[in-house]
Parts: structure tokens; sequence; C-alpha cells
């Protein structure tokens, strides 16, 4: 490959009907300056061409990265996401559990209630027709005695304590 020196100083043979050596000193030193320019550009050309290759390369490895990155946070969501749906879904699960289980102790508790409030009114309703069966029994003795004529102390025996009454008949199943 010629340089611009290689041009510069290249020298024609000589012949008898050459060509003038000025005009051809002066085409040789323009065509080496234009070459030295060319030569100037296609070095800078090619500096900023190995830039672009190293920025491109650079660019490129950071949207490898970012790529990478990116790759890596959706992996993290989707775990997170999963063990969130993982986590919510036996939270569900307990949660359904526990009402279940209240449910079944409150109605537990609800029956016993029924079952202690059967037994609390069954209990009234003895209460209630022994105390009328003892009212009746009072006021049928009130009556007697009323009744009765009057005894004169002489009639009762001195020594003799007075009989008491009999005892009421208890309902049928309710004593």
């Amino acid at each position: 490959m010629l340089d611009p020196q290689d041009i510069r100083k290249h020298e024609f043979t000589r012949v008898w009907r050459g060509y003038d050596r000025e005009e051809v000193h002066a085409l040789l030193e323009a065509l080496a300056r234009e070459f030295e320019d060319v030569t100037r550009r296609a070095q800078t050309l090619a500096a900023e061409l190995r830039d672009a290759r190293e920025e491109a390369a650079r660019h490129q490895k950071s949207e490898d990265t970012l790529q990478a990155a990116a790759l890596a946070v959706q992996q993290a969501l989707e775990e997170k996401r999963r063990a969130t749906e993982r986590e919510s879904e036996t939270l569900l699960k307990e949660t359904r559990e526990r009402v279940e289980a209240e449910t079944v102790a409150a109605q537990t508790q609800v029956n016993a209630l029924r079952t202690e409030l059967q037994t609390l009114e069954n209990e009234r309703s003895r209460f209630y027709l022994r105390f009328q069966n003892l009212l009746h029994e009072q006021s049928t003795l009130l009556e007697s005695m009323m009744d009765a004529p009057a005894r004169k102390p002489e009639d009762t025996p001195t020594n003799a304590p007075a009989a008491p009454p009999p005892p009421a008949p208890e309902p049928d199943g309710l004593a």
C-alpha cells in the first residue's frame, strides 16, 4: 500500500518526450495531500468505528444485565405471588376451619342452653303446680277449720299433742 511519502518521493524515469516535470510533481504533491487526508480520515473513521463498537458492546452488556435483572425481578415477583397465593389459601382454609369449629361450639352451647331452659321451664311448671296444690290444701284446711265446731279446751287431751294434718299427695311424676 502506498503512503503519502511514497508518492512524494517517487521518481519517474526520464524519457525524451516525457511529461512536464513540475506539473507531474505538482500532481504528485496534490495526490499525496489528498491521500494523506483520506488516510487521516480513514484512521479517524476506524477509531470512531472502534469506539462505536466498544460503546455498542458496553450497551449490549448493560442491556444483558438489565434483561437478567428484569428476569430475576419477574421470577421473584412470580415466586412472591405464588407464596402469597399459598399463604392466602392456607389462611382461608384455617379461617374456614376456625369458623366451622366456632359454629359447632356455638351450636353446642345453644343446644345446652335450650336444654337448660327446658329444664328450668319444667322445674317452674312443677313448682307452680306444687305451689298451687299447697295453696289448695291450705285453703281446704282453712275451710275445714272454719266449718268444724269450735272445740272447748276441756275436750282436748292435755298431754296429747295436736295431730298434724296429713301430707299433701304429690302430683304423678312431678316430684
